[in-house]
């Protein structure tokens, strides 16, 4: 993901679940390289969320024939709700922590105070000082909602398929037992 690994001093900015266009670069690359290779995507998490933000809003890319996306937060407002749960919050805590410590040692910080920046408490509040801005939403809320793939997967015109646990502790099941399953679309 942009900003993160090995990759961050390159990196001018961050990743978000609404950067999918990072995967279509990547996606071209290798088929301009390559164009007798079908390209299967398969993702997990936040980049689940991104693959299928992909697929189901850009038709352009005929390399892609498949993607498989695991337990990713397709109704990203569902999941902040569940992600700021009282039994989430050592985990929410451990991730902020690892959001700062992503932010401080980027050699192009968002222009957030180091001491603002670690006050910040949640996830939620990341999002609302940071990750917003970056992906260019006014609030954490409008970031949510731009961003949640579960709105756009009427859209999909190559097969993909959405797998995920019926107990996962941070991304509620809920958003998937709404998912109405197309030709191109199926949930296991």
């Amino acid at each position: 993901l942009r900003g993160a690994g090995e990759g961050a001093p390159l990196a001018k900015s961050s990743y978000h679940a609404g950067r999918h266009d990072d995967i279509a670069v990547v996606i071209q690359e290798m088929s301009a390289r390559h164009p007798q290779w079908p390209l299967y995507i398969g993702a997990y998490s936040l980049g689940g969320t991104m693959a299928v933000n992909l697929v189901s809003r850009r038709h352009d890319l005929p390399a892609i024939k498949g993607v498989i996306s695991f337990c990713a937060p397709l109704d990203m407002t569902e999941s902040s709700h569940r992600f700021h749960q009282p039994r989430n919050k050592l985990y929410n805590r451990h991730f902020t922590k690892s959001l700062i410590k992503h932010e401080l040692s980027r050699q192009r910080p968002s222009g957030i105070s180091e001491t603002r920046l670690k006050g910040l408490q949640t996830v939620r509040d990341y999002d609302e000082a940071i990750t917003c801005h970056i992906a260019g939403y006014g609030s954490a809320a409008d970031y949510y909602e731009g961003t949640s793939a579960i709105h756009y997967l009427a859209q999909i015109q190559i097969p993909t398929l959405l797998i995920h646990s019926d107990n996962d502790p941070l991304i509620p099941v809920d958003a998937y037992l709404k998912i109405k399953t197309h030709s191109s679309l199926f949930c296991a």
